[in-house]
């Protein structure tokens, strides 16, 4: 037991601090002594209050079971409750009174269940009597409890008009099944809904929430009822009959038909789940589908229930403001669960702690228990507690609204009202979410202007072929021979893996292995295509500046070649240590955390990118410094095919403006990625085209059309080809 009483060990400890300061005599004190230890003895005389019930043991995968077994221990927890208070129980004109609980086993059987309130009400020991597990089981409970003998039914669970038939004796603790759906219409007219549709199951609680919904609640609201369908109830253990799939495929197909803003299900059952999973095989859903009586689905595995809404009595996550009984939800759910470890408060165990806070209540407000008085002091009762309102009208029409609830994050969260929300964050997400929005799902070139790039780069690597093709074909002519071929075609593979990297660069094609094929495609590209230009320009202008020199100076192209092979080594260790350090990801810019289809993905990395790129930066602004400073060099020497100073100049400043240009589209802080990536493309179609068409159709032309001023070999030329 948790609660601890404190009464009796307080007098014990008073009596005792007066006893040691009383005179020996017979004093007044010891008069006051003695009449306090009397009246703390004559205040622990108990009496037990029986209370019967029927309730319902059946297999564990019984639903109704299950709920019953909730109930027993809201039940249990207010019996230990009430136990620990001073002086082992709640006082009534100076008598203690404590709760016993009597159960009566039904099965879920019906007259089995009515069998056992027809020997409550003969029983003397039976001083009240508390309602069954569920509200059709209620309505003959308290037709049983009341005709005959009119007796005082207190239920837990029902809603009170479902079995109100006139009899001033039958309460619930519920709000009323008319009533029930009140906190989603309130939720509806915020929303600005226009119509729904129903559907609604042959249950009686779902008759009673739902049958009068087209004349009275939608009409109060105006909100249009554009169809209403009656569909067969299923097993509320969520076992589909077969024979009932046919009718509720087809009220599907109808309320899709329909297409109206909101849909109410006024069902228990796999009706609700077979809907809504019927509308995710044809990729529909309503603005909302509400949820006449969510409570139960809890013990349903039902992975599309996200975003689904619908009305309960209360919630473990509703929190309304601290009563005088428990404080405040806080301080509650942690003596429940120490008490039940495996087992959550839920509304079933909720409703019975207060049913049984409410006669307390109404007992002590008619200091009697007579069950006529205890009756009127039900009548009259106004409590604000955990649960939402307490308090009946004249009809006994519980006057507590439903608590209104979501599912977000695969939790059932109190949406509304107000007065019970988990917080102020905590919101109806409206429109629902359609099934495609879900999911982030990357489509490549899905976007116009990416189909259009793929196009034009395209035409920019069908360039390098045709030029590759010519290349090899003019291989050894001399003006072919004169620009170093090899390297040619090294150009031609660098920027081939330049035109290539737009690919890794569209906005619909991120994850992690394009974030880090970005750098290493456009680094690589870049030092091959400008180590290659640069290596050869190099060759001849160390040749000729080394004309005067006696015997053969010679510069093979492999030589050239490891140059190469050091300039695009640093670009990949520099790539390496970027991929390594900086290690960029896939991650998202969040636009609609219930949207993810909304979601931007981006690439990101720790700062240590920051640095390396800047390296890299510098690394590559060297290379085309110095290439620079060889096109000035060249310019002097006067074999024009060995002069490709103004060919590699312009390269030179085709690269750094475009390369300039790409960089600042980066750092920009514009949002309309689409228009940045085909900026960017643009300034890497036109630098890469802008260094090949150049170099290559200049050499084309010369060869196609001869009449250059070719010297004759040179002395101080030969040895080498440059």
């Amino acid at each position: 037991n948790l609660f601890v009483p404190q009464n009796r060990i307080g007098c014990r400890l008073a009596a005792m601090r007066r006893e040691r300061t009383s005179p020996p005599s017979l004093s007044p004190v010891f008069v006051a002594v003695f009449a306090l230890i009397l009246s703390c003895s004559t205040s622990q005389a108990q009496q037990t209050i029986n209370i019967c019930l029927s309730t319902t043991y059946e297999p564990a995968q019984s639903l109704r079971a299950s709920l019953s077994a909730e109930a027993r221990r809201g039940f249990t927890f207010l019996q230990e409750w009430i136990d620990a208070k001073p002086g082992g129980g709640f006082l009534v004109n100076n008598q203690t009174y404590r709760f016993n609980f009597t159960y009566a086993e039904d099965n879920s059987n019906q007259t089995r269940m009515i069998g056992n309130y027809r020997r409550f009400i003969n029983d003397s020991s039976c001083q009240f009597l508390f309602g069954p597990q569920q509200s059709d089981f209620s309505i003959a409970a308290a037709a049983a409890a009341t005709e005959p003998a009119n007796r005082l039914l207190l239920a837990h669970n029902a809603a009170s008009d479902v079995f109100n038939l006139g009899r001033n004796k039958a309460f619930s603790i519920m709000p009323a099944a008319s009533r029930y759906l009140t906190a989603a219409f309130v939720e509806m007219r915020v929303r600005d809904v226009k119509n729904i549709s129903v559907a609604m199951a042959e249950f009686p609680h779902q008759i009673s929430s739902c049958a009068q919904l087209p004349t009275k609640l939608a009409p109060d609201y105006g909100v249009k009822v554009a169809s209403f369908h009656v569909i067969p109830e299923n097993p509320v253990d969520y076992v589909m009959d077969p024979a009932t799939i046919p009718n509720i495929t087809a009220t599907a197909e109808a309320i899709m038909a329909v297409n109206a803003d909101a849909v109410i299900l006024c069902s228990f059952s796999s009706n609700n789940k077979f809907m809504v999973d019927y509308w995710k095989s044809k990729n529909w859903l309503p603005k909302m589908v509400i949820i006449n009586g969510i409570g139960i689905l809890p013990y349903l595995n039902w992975t599309n229930k996200e975003y689904v809404s619908g009305v309960e009595s209360w919630d473990a996550s509703s929190r309304y403001p601290a009563d005088k009984y428990f404080g405040r939800m806080e301080d509650l759910l942690p003596l429940w669960q120490a008490r039940f470890p495996q087992n959550p408060l839920v509304f079933a165990s909720m409703n019975a702690l207060y049913t049984g806070i409410a006669l307390m209540e109404a007992i002590q407000r008619a200091k009697t228990l007579n069950e006529d008085s205890v009756t009127f002091a039900l009548s009259r009762l106004d409590l604000d507690t955990l649960k939402g309102r307490i308090a009946w009208s004249g009809d006994r029409t519980q006057l507590g609204l439903a608590v209104y609830l979501q599912t977000l994050g695969g939790e059932w969260k109190t949406v509304g009202p107000i007065s019970a929300k988990t917080n102020s964050d905590v919101t109806l997400v409206y429109p629902m979410p359609q099934w495609n929005e879900r999911e982030y799902v990357s489509r490549p070139y899905s976007i116009p202007a990416e189909q259009g790039v793929t196009v034009l780069f395209a035409v920019g690597i069908a360039s390098n072929i045709v030029f590759f093709i010519g290349l090899v074909y003019y291989w050894n002519h001399a003006i072919t021979r004169a620009a170093s071929p090899v390297f040619l075609a090294l150009v031609l593979l660098g920027t081939t893996i330049l035109y290539s990297a737009i690919w890794v660069w569209m906005p619909s094609l991120v994850n992690t292995a394009t974030c880090h094929l970005r750098f290493w495609m456009l680094v690589v590209g870049f030092g091959l295509t400008f180590g290659s230009l640069f290596s050869k320009t190099w060759r001849i202008w160390t040749l000729w500046n080394n004309s005067n020199t006696k015997g053969v100076f010679a510069i093979t192209d492999l030589q050239l070649t490891l140059i190469v092979l050091i300039v695009v080594g640093i670009e990949i260790v520099l790539c390496i240590l970027v991929s390594a350090v900086a290690n960029p990801t896939l991650t998202f810019i969040i636009r609609d955390l219930n949207r993810p289809s909304t979601n931007v993905p981006i690439c990101s990395s720790n700062t240590a990118q920051l640095v390396l790129v800047i390296v890299l930066a510098v690394y590559n602004a060297l290379i085309i410094l110095y290439g620079i400073y060889l096109a000035v060099r060249v310019r002097v020497i006067p074999f024009a095919q060995y002069n490709e100073s103004k060919i590699i100049g312009f390269s030179i400043y085709n690269a750094s403006f475009f390369t300039i240009i790409m960089f600042i589209i980066q750092a920009s802080d514009a949002t309309d990625r689409t228009a940045l990536f085909v900026l960017m493309s643009f300034a890497l179609f036109f630098g890469c085209l802008g260094t090949t068409a150049p170099l290559f159709i200049s050499k084309f032309y010369n060869i196609r059309n001869p009449g250059m001023n070719l010297s004759p070999s040179s002395s101080k030329m030969n040895g080498s080809t440059p």
